[in-house]
């Protein structure tokens, strides 16, 4: 318990009562359930007064539930569950509808009627769970309340609008002024920017730290929580964006009705378009971090190699980074504007935005051409010729140079990608095209299909059930077919007992209905609806017996004002996502119990009635369990394994997609397109591992009686781990199109074209990253083969030292390039001077190749614990399929090549020789290299022993 101040007095004890900025979500759900709940009363009051049966209305408390599930955090969130839940109502109150009307109302058409109508609404995958749910839900309250005589129309009619009446009352408190998601995206986008903010002050100062190294360190570690705070509310600001878009389509609408065309507003934030721009920022503002993290790791080769040695008088303090003349001017003047340029982008619309966004955008070229300039400066101090050093202090200073690189590359992405955003027409510059691209530029476009408007989201699921836009699937088909047999039999067991299988059906669809079909879903669902059901039906019950009288009396009122009260507590469980669906049940099985206990019914009575409720719950999600676990099972820890696979192997595809970017080719569409790709790899990477996530919350609540124990750990580790992969991935590739995209312009030292000098840079190198993106290749690879399989190989841990050593192959030719580089800069080649837009990025994405090949080792090694923890490793029968591929002695252009049926079989992409030569083999990267010859002083004689 924690001393928590109530409304902003400190109480006197210890207590755990909730901050005041999460009550309005829990009253506002209280006030939409009393609201619909007066319905009820209604129907006991004024319906009887007026003339009409029983028939009207028949469910009315079906309101009350619909208002409950409906009410969220925001109106968009509001707006969204209203239409997915009166659509699902709609659905499958019509269709059983049909299907009563051809097969009767007997206790076998009801069931077939209720199991077909489920099958129907499951099958397609494009229909939202929550209309899913309501559909199925709602034509099983329809068919079993014809069952019981009830009006066959007005059981039809009355379903949908009972739901109609609940998602009004939801709607109705919904507008209140703070509820607005639109609202919402601008308070998550403040908050987004004040941690990158924060995370960007410490990272500079961290950066131009000059003594202590455990400062910077700490420093580091506030960088890291800063970044975890902002992609935590970054992932809130996704959420209000998507319910901001559904509350804009309701204000489009409405002044469709209400404005002409030429005063109609598009309703949209500029921080909804700033979202793709945040996540830029929080992935260089991590480039920065694993920069800072590297130059703590390169203090400490000081301290191993130096300290103490011949070179111990040139070692003062820390690696020095560069800007040691003025860091605090050249770094914080580019900060500043970057800070400026964020906070811009998030304020509200103006009309002078583009005269602002033209002022922001020349205030960060003005910046960055200063930085460059800073840059060219110290890269030439580190250039100039200087007293011979030792082995060691060559290598730590190699490394330095390499950290210090990274750090630069990343703000100086960040500030680009924020000038990109300001000035659209930058990032469009025209350029070179193939004659593929220039022909289809020419060619006619051909019209899109579909419909247009600004009510057309492609998003919309419900679009996609209208456009048909489903494909075969068998898996769908079982899932289906399974929980519609598990609901039929819940509902004949349950009429065999208590004569009305509703109760135990409902507890089925409602139950069985989600996005993800492993046992251990169900599970969970079951023990969270189970706990809900029961600690709903008691407090009805208990209400029912203190507070006794007829519904329209006093004592009615008394306890809708109770049941209220306890709606608003339940709303609190809703705040924490592993209790949610258990607020949910609790809060709206109150109601149905005690509206549905009759006037003047004794203690005993009430009380049979709840445990009735409780008993056909139970029942039912029994039935489901047994079903889901022996028909055809899906269990979550073999789902997860599944998941964890197509991860792993979407990284794979990823890694692959970066590594052949096309910055070798003239083409600007060409190059562009490779962008596009890498980063809709990227996303399906993200994509796959948020299916991961959430199945491994439902395999640690998976039940586990005659298998193992699911290794929880490992499988977090593999998720972690690629999460990570799928950062350093996406520096790699800002690295790369930073490089593309430079070379159209900008500035240059020296002579000769900007394309050629990418080609005469990545050259040298070309052999060993395509050594290590073989062994990354066959590193993942082996991993989601043994995932897929379920059980680990032995011939898998013989690539665990392939990526080591290529990346060591690949440091080795690194540093020899750059330092050939260096002695014929100094011997008086001035065009060995190359332009920061190449050699900044290169030194980044030489620092990330070596961060993804450590997080790509600690993956495979997750994967194999995990594998380990159930089944013991097996011999290598498929040695001969992971046989390594041989070596091509023909150079990978790096970053340009295009490939041919294989993979692996690499071309160049021009005819025209590299300036930088090598001798030898085309192994030449390896432990028998031969000196680089280029009438100069060998690089490997500067550098002695590595």
């Amino acid at each position: 318990m924690l001393d928590k101040p109530l409304f902003g007095q400190q109480l006197p004890f210890k207590t755990s009562i909730p901050p005041a900025r999460l009550v309005p979500w829990p009253v506002r759900a209280g006030l939409s359930a009393g609201l619909a709940s007066l319905l009820s009363l209604l129907k006991k009051t004024l319906f009887k007064d007026v003339g009409w049966d029983d028939n009207v209305l028949p469910v009315p408390v079906f309101a009350t539930v619909v208002a409950i599930v409906c009410t969220a955090k925001t109106r968009g969130g509001t707006y969204m569950n209203c239409w997915h839940v009166i659509n699902g109502t709609i659905a499958g109150a019509l269709g059983s509808a049909l299907f009563l009307a051809l097969l009767g109302d007997s206790v076998a058409a009801v069931i077939v009627t209720n199991s077909l109508i489920g099958a129907g609404v499951l099958y397609p995958r494009g229909i939202p769970v929550l209309a899913q749910k309501f559909a199925f839900g709602g034509s099983t309250i329809c068919v079993w309340g014809v069952y019981e005589n009830l009006d066959f129309r007005w059981q039809t009619l009355g379903v949908p609008l009972s739901a109609a009446l609940g998602a009004l009352a939801a709607v109705i408190v919904a507008l209140a002024p703070e509820t607005s998601a639109i609202r919402s995206v601008k308070r998550e986008a403040d908050k987004v920017v004040d941690f990158l903010e924060e995370a960007l002050d410490d990272a500079v100062t961290a950066y131009a730290w000059r003594s202590d190294p455990s400062q910077r360190e700490m420093l580091r570690a506030r960088v890291t929580n800063a970044l975890t705070q902002a992609e935590a509310h970054l992932s809130k600001l996704k959420e209000a964006a998507r319910d901001a878009r559904w509350e804009r389509k309701v204000l489009i609408g409405i002044d469709m009705v209400t404005k002409p065309e030429k005063d109609r507003k598009s309703h949209k934030s500029k921080a909804e378009e700033f979202i793709p721009v945040l996540a830029e920022v929080s992935m260089s503002l991590k480039g920065m971090e694993l920069a800072l993290e590297g130059l703590n790791a390169v203090q400490v080769d000081r301290w191993h190699l130096l300290e103490g040695g011949e070179d111990s008088e040139r070692v003062k303090g820390r690696p020095a980074p560069m800007f040691d003349g003025d860091p605090e001017g050249s770094l914080a003047a580019v900060k500043d504007v970057v800070v400026q340029a964020m906070r811009d982008a998030i304020k509200p619309r103006r009309r002078d935005d583009t005269q602002t966004s033209s002022q922001v955008a020349a205030d960060l070229r003005e910046s960055l051409t200063r930085l460059d300039d800073v840059i060219t400066e110290e890269r030439k101090r580190h250039y100039a010729p200087s007293q011979a050093a030792s082995d060691a202090r060559e290598t730590v200073a190699r490394k330095a140079l390499q950290a210090n690189h990274l750090w630069i590359f990343a703000f100086q992405n960040l500030a680009d990608r924020l000038r990109a955003h300001h000035e659209p027409t930058w990032a469009s510059s025209p350029g070179d095209t193939c004659q593929t691209c220039a022909l289809a530029e020419t060619s006619p476009a051909k019209p899109k299909k579909g419909p247009k408007g600004p009510l057309v989201d492609p998003r919309d699921e419900i679009s996609a059930l209208f456009n048909c836009n489903f494909r075969a699937n068998s898996d769908q088909v079982l899932y289906a077919m399974k929980l519609s047999t598990a609901c039929a039999i819940a509902a004949i067991v349950g009429w065999i007992v208590s004569d009305n299988g509703s109760w135990a059906a409902l507890a089925v669809s409602m139950v069985g209905t989600r996005e993800s079909h492993a046992v251990g879903g169900s599970f969970n669902a079951a023990l969270l609806r189970m706990q809900g059901t029961i600690f709903g039906a008691m407090f009805a019950y208990t209400i029912m017996s203190c507070v006794q009288g007829e519904h329209e009396s006093w004592a009615g009122g008394a306890r809708l004002i109770l049941l209220a009260v306890f709606n608003f507590l339940c709303t609190f469980l809703r705040l924490n996502a592993e209790y949610s669906y258990a607020g949910v049940v609790a809060a709206f099985t109150a109601y149905v119990v005690a509206l549905g206990i009759p006037d003047g019914a004794s203690t005993s009575e009430a009380r049979a009635y709840a445990h009735l409720r409780i008993e056909q719950n139970l029942l039912g999600l029994v039935i489901l369990v047994f079903i889901e676990v022996v028909l055809l099972p899906t269990f979550a820890h073999d789902a997860a394994r599944r998941a964890a696979s197509e991860a792993t192997a979407a990284a794979e595809h990823a890694a692959e997609v970066i590594y052949d970017a096309t910055v070798g080719t003239d083409c600007i569409m060409c190059r562009d397109r490779a962008a596009k790709d890498a980063g809709g790899a990227l996303d399906d990477l993200r994509d796959k591992l948020a299916t991961l996530n959430t199945l491994l919350v439902q395999a640690a609540a998976e039940p586990h009686l005659w298998s193992p124990k699911f290794p929880l750990e490992p499988y977090q580790r593999i998720a972690t781990e690629t999460e990570s992969v799928r950062r350093v991935l996406g520096l790699m590739r800002a690295a790369l199109t930073a490089m593309a995209h430079g070379s159209r312009g900008g500035r240059t030292e020296g002579s000769g074209d900007p394309r050629r000098m990418i080609r005469e840079l990545l050259s040298p190198t070309d052999r060993f990253v395509t050594d290590l993106r073989r062994a990354v290749k066959q590193r993942l690879g082996r991993a989601s083969h043994d995932l897929a399989e379920g059980e680990g190989h032995w011939e898998t841990k013989k690539a665990a030292a392939s990526i080591a050593r290529a990346q060591a192959s690949l440091h080795r030719a690194f540093i020899l390039h750059t330092l050939e580089i260096r002695v014929r800069y100094q011997a008086g080649e001035e065009d060995m001077f190359l332009p920061n837009h190449l050699m900044v990025p290169w030194h980044a994405f030489m620092s990330c190749t070596a961060v993804l090949a450590l997080n790509v080792d600690n993956l495979s090694q997750a994967s194999w614990e995990a594998l380990l923890a159930v089944k013991p490793p097996v011999g290598g029968d498929e040695e001969e399929d992971w046989e390594d591929e041989p070596e091509d002695d023909e150079p990978y252009s790096g970053g340009g090549g295009k490939y041919d049926d294989d993979d692996d079989d690499v071309r160049p992409i021009s005819a025209s020789q590299p300036s930088f030569k090598r001798s030898g083999s085309g192994n030449s990267g390896r432990s028998g290299d031969a000196p680089y010859t280029n009438g100069v002083k060998s690089p490997e004689q500067s550098l002695g022993r590595l």
